[in-house]
């Protein structure tokens, strides 16, 4: 079962209603009639990247676990789950055109890859919550794992801005990246950070796979060696204390 840091609390659903999940970021938009969980629905917000991903391409660097202990696991086919990822504005290309984000769903207490793509963002909106919705046309007709990402490699979901948690000063907003970028797997990857956090980067390969965790402390450089990393494009997750940020770099 995945597990890790993030928010997490529960409902009972048992009619036509929008039950807002206000702290995990999630709306759950059931229909006026039909077929209702009838019990308990727990929504969780992980804020992490699943160790399996369906791609490598960009994401919100978190998704969510919905699951219903209710007397009915099948239920109506929802109106919408709008998704508030709180990963900063949402690009411009997202905004001009929602169907660049796409949802993928899997068990509820799956590990594996085994993700689905169900169907892309009706709409998306910037503003002090920005937030995607997907729509009846998603076919949603139980609950599980939540994930969104891009459907193009080079197309970012959220803009130039680092996840921030509370507001920082502006010189701490800047993105994070790794160096350099193609890199040799004899020599040093530097962080191009100038903050005084603890760092956690995760690289994925292209499979999903995650490959390496690395943890950097407060006092310690901020860098690592990328001996006995495969040649290979790999995705980075990099996790501050008060941010997530993340993109790709080539190991040769």
């Amino acid at each position: 079962i995945p597990v890790g840091k993030g928010t997490s609390s529960k409902q009972f659903c048992n009619s036509a209603s929008l039950f807002s999940f206000s702290d995990e970021g999630l709306d759950i938009d059931f229909p006026a009639s039909g077929t209702w969980p009838n019990g308990e629905i727990v929504v969780t917000h992980l804020n992490y990247l699943p160790a399996a991903m369906p791609n490598n391409y960009p994401n919100l660097g978190s998704y969510w676990i919905v699951n219903n202990y209710g007397d009915n696991q099948q239920i109506t086919s929802l109106n919408e789950l709008v998704f508030y990822p709180g990963a900063g504005e949402l690009s411009a290309l997202v905004i001009a055109d929602p169907s660049k984000a796409v949802l993928y769903k899997r068990n509820d207490n799956s590990g594996t890859n085994n993700w689905s793509q169900l169907c892309a963002a009706s709409n998306a909106t910037n503003g002090a919550n920005s937030y995607l919705t997907f729509s009846n046309s998603c076919n949603i007709t139980n609950m599980g794992q939540f994930y969104i990402c891009s459907n193009d490699s080079l197309v970012n979901l959220v803009g130039s801005t680092v996840t921030v948690v509370e507001k920082k000063p502006a010189a701490e907003k800047n993105r994070i990246s790794l160096f350099p970028n193609p890199v040799s797997n004899n020599a040093t990857v530097f962080v191009d950070y100038s903050g005084n956090e603890q760092l956690r980067i995760k690289l994925f390969n292209a499979e999903g796979k995650l490959c390496n965790d690395i943890f950097i402390e407060k006092h310690q450089a901020k860098q690592f060696s990328a001996a006995g990393i495969s040649a290979g494009i790999y995705f980075y997750l990099i996790e501050g204390e008060s941010f997530i940020d993340s993109g790709k770099i080539a190991v040769e």
